[in-house]
């Protein structure tokens, strides 16, 4: 590309093979006929205060169509859009590569330029919006009167439901959309007073009978018990108060990890090492000594069945402690009194015995003595 006075040309170049080696070149130059008269009724078309330029790439030569004009240094192989400092602010190019020619056409305009008709539209649409925004507040203050009065009304409803108050009911007589909540709002109303009523009734119900069942278990020489079926040092889940009564410690004292194998006298422990849950529906009864809180061991009946968890279907088993100590005792003098029995037949026989032995004796010493001279 060269200028020569008033006239821009433009070069082709093409290498001109024969035989597999280039021969020489064909060279054609093509001049524009631009004016400053087109070039500025092309720029009008563009866009106001828009510049076009035609750089050659290889040899990054720009030039307005008319004359040459300095490089403005931007990339030029790809489109895009760029900025560069301009002598009267930033300045924004678009840059469009030619696909069958090393040229790039770009096109500069001055940045306020470009943004005057967003300034503009945004002026625009900011004084509708305020318009529209007063005529919106007018509207929702007149609307405000007939709708402020009943929304409170259900608020402060809304709370007493959660408070668990009576609530009053709060329909209106309306025949709109509010009008409609309301009387929705009533039905809900009665159905949580009667659902809380009967909610109350059931709870006063099991209170009464958690009651006598307690009472009846404190009373009681046998204490129950839960634990899960992971092994033989699982404490309890769950105890019933007497067995503060049966080994003088408190419920939350024998429900503590490590209690139950400190308290087991230390010869029954081994016996209780192979603990297995019983099977379902099946029992299983033990015997073993527990110490009790002053310091003395008691004799425990332990009779176990598995109970399955309904809430989260894990296997429970639910057990019961009774104090047979007197039993044992009874059952022990029992064995001493019989062997005491076993004892004194024995002697007795063994007397009996002895005694037609010596009779025979005595009888033959008696005729041994008569058959001696006197004296």
């Amino acid at each position: 590309l060269f200028l020569l006075r008033d006239s821009l040309f433009l070069g082709y170049v093409a290498p001109v093979p024969w035989g597999g080696e280039t021969i020489g070149y064909l060279v054609v130059w093509q001049a524009t006929d631009t004016d400053v008269t087109d070039r500025a009724a092309l720029e009008g078309l563009i866009g106001q205060n828009a510049t076009l330029y035609l750089v050659d790439r290889i040899d990054g030569v720009w030039t307005d169509l008319v004359a040459q004009v300095p490089s403005h240094g931007l990339p030029l192989a790809e489109a895009g859009l760029h900025t560069y400092d301009g002598p009267d602010g930033p300045i924004l190019a678009a840059v469009t590569p030619l696909t069958l020619a090393p040229w790039s056409l770009v096109v500069t305009r001055p940045f306020g330029g470009v943004l005057a008709p967003v300034h503009a539209t945004v002026l625009r649409l900011g004084m509708l919006g305020a318009a529209l925004l007063t005529l919106a507040l007018v509207g929702a203050w007149v609307i405000s009167g007939s709708l402020t009065k009943p929304i409170r009304t259900l608020a402060a409803a809304a709370g007493g439901v959660g408070r668990g108050t009576a609530v009053p009911r709060v329909s209106s007589g309306r025949g709109d959309e509010i009008g409609v909540l309301e009387r929705a709002f009533d039905d809900m109303a009665e159905t949580l007073a009667a659902s809380r009523d009967e909610l109350e009734a059931r709870i006063a119900e099991a209170t009464r009978s958690r009651k006598q069942l307690e009472q009846v278990m404190d009373t009681s020489g046998v204490v129950l018990y839960h634990l899960d079926a992971s092994g033989e040092d699982t404490p309890p889940t769950w105890i019933s108060n007497n067995v503060e009564a049966l080994l003088g410690v408190t419920p939350e004292e024998a429900l503590a990890p490590g209690w139950w194998r400190q308290a087991v006298h230390p010869d029954d422990r081994a016996a209780l090492s192979g603990w297995r849950a019983p099977a379902d529906g099946e029992r299983a009864v033990r015997h073993y000594r527990v110490r009790h809180a002053d310091g003395n061991f008691r004799w425990i009946r332990d009779e176990q069945r598995q109970r399955p968890n309904p809430d989260n279907g894990a296997v429970e088993v639910s057990g019961a402690w009774l104090d047979v100590t007197l039993q044992r005792d009874l059952e022990h003098q029992l064995r001493q009194a019989q062997k005491m029995e076993a004892v004194g037949r024995l002697a007795g026989g063994v007397a009996h015995d002895f005694n037609n032995v010596l009779t025979v004796v005595l009888v033959e010493a008696e005729r041994a003595l008569a058959e001696l001279p006197r004296g």
